[in-house]
């Protein structure tokens, strides 16, 4: 079938016209590799960008006198703080998909609530990233009673555990 289609050419010419192709397509790519190469300094320079190192985070001196001010940044919990107690948490929506395929699990969060109860940062540390996505637009909504800590209203860094189970 194949052989019919093909054009004829002449006998000598084939081998010739094939090493040629061959050459210039290598020497195309050659070309193309080398051109980075030789112009490096034209390239960003991106290794100022990326840190290799994490920062330390040094603690702040103790104020002088009886009463410190509020933390700046929002306080973990643990140790003398106690966890921030949701006032309106609905559970998240189960997506179709998920209940369907069957999906079941845990999504670990890492949140800040602000001082006025509010979440105002959320990311996924963990889980399925279908059953996070429901997970995350439901923790944004959530209101938390505000910390206080020496009579003030503090910012609270915590963790949050939402689980997805399907009733049997």
């Amino acid at each position: 079938m194949f052989e019919q289609s093909l054009v004829p050419s002449p006998a000598g010419r084939r081998p010739v016209l094939m090493a040629a192709s061959a050459g210039l397509q290598a020497l195309a790519v050659a070309v193309l590799l080398l051109i980075p190469l030789l112009h490096s300094g034209l390239l960003p320079d991106l290794m100022p960008h990326a840190p290799l190192t994490a920062p330390l985070a040094l603690s702040p001196a103790p104020l002088p006198g009886p009463v410190a001010p509020a933390p700046e940044k929002p306080m973990a919990i643990g140790g003398d703080v106690e966890a921030a107690r949701c006032l309106a948490c609905p559970p998240p929506e189960y997506p179709a998909f998920a209940r369907q395929a069957g999906m079941q699990g845990t999504v670990e969060l890492h949140a800040v609530i602000s001082t006025e109860g509010t979440v105002t940062r959320v990311e996924r540390l963990s889980g399925n990233p279908v059953l996070a996505a429901a997970a995350l637009r439901a923790v944004r909504n959530w209101r938390y009673r505000p910390l206080s800590l020496d009579g003030r209203a503090v910012a609270v860094d915590t963790l949050i555990t939402v689980r997805f189970a399907l009733a049997h």
